[in-house]
C-alpha cells in the first residue's frame, strides 16, 4: 500500500533527524534542538499507530471467530482454534 510506504519513510526519515537532533543537542545545547527531537519522536508515535490503523483496510473482508480457550470449550479438547 501506498499508505504504508510513505509512513515507513517518514518514520526513517525522522529516526535520522531524531538521530542528528539528539546528537547536536548533546554537543552544542542550543535553544529549541531537543524540541526539534521531541517532535520527530512525536511524529514517529505518529506514523507508527498509522501504520496499525492501515491493518483496516488489510482485513475489511476477513471474518475473524475465536472460540473459548477453556477446557471443554471449543470442541478441540480443550484447544482453542482461530478461524479465518
Amino acid at each position: 500500500m501506498i499508505i504504508k510506504r510513505r509512513l515507513l519513510i517518514t518514520t526513517l526519515s525522522c529516526g535520522l533527524l531524531m538521530v542528528y537532533f539528539y546528537w547536536h543537542h548533546n554537543t552544542y545545547c542550543r535553544p529549541y534542538v531537543y524540541s526539534l527531537f521531541c517532535i520527530s519522536e512525536y511524529v514517529i508515535v505518529l506514523c507508527n499507530m498509522g501504520f496499525h490503523m492501515t491493518a483496516y483496510y488489510e482485513l475489511y473482508n476477513a471474518d475473524v471467530g475465536i472460540t473459548s480457550l477453556a477446557a471443554g470449550g471449543g470442541g478441540g479438547g480443550g484447544q482453542g482454534s482461530l478461524c479465518v
